[in-house]
Parts: C-alpha cells; sequence; structure tokens
C-alpha cells in the first residue's frame, strides 16, 4: 500500500505513452487483434482494479478495453 501512491502518480504519463501510440488505430499491432493486445489488455484491466479513475482522461484506451470485451 505504501508503494501504491508513487506508482499512481506516475501512472498518467505511461498511460499516455499507450493511448499515443494506439492514436486511432483499434489494435496495438496492426487491423486485426494479436496476442499484443490481450497483453496490454490484462496491464490495463489490472490497473483499472488498482485505481478505477486511471482511464478517464484517455478515451480511446476506455474504447480498447470495451472493444476488447
Amino acid at each position: 500500500e505504501k508503494r501504491k501512491g508513487p506508482y499512481l502518480e506516475k501512472l498518467p504519463s505511461v498511460l499516455a505513452r499507450y493511448s499515443r501510440f494506439l492514436g486511432e488505430r483499434h489494435w496495438f499491432v496492426g487491423d486485426k487483434i494479436t496476442l499484443a493486445d490481450f497483453v496490454i489488455y490484462d496491464g490495463l484491466d489490472q490497473h483499472k482494479i488498482l485505481d478505477p479513475t486511471c482511464l478517464q482522461n484517455f478515451k480511446n484506451l476506455q474504447d480498447f478495453l470495451v472493444r476488447f470485451e
């Protein structure tokens, strides 16, 4: 719990990189879902458990999760 604060402070900059990389595409690598999307989905889902509001500023990542599910 003590490490959660510093971790969550850095999280927005990491999520911003993911968001920029995804851009307006539907999937992270190519036109179809790939293994990379499964890995990224899992990470984003875990972060939502840690902080349910962490994706509020990243609409394309929210859309990615919905599309994946």
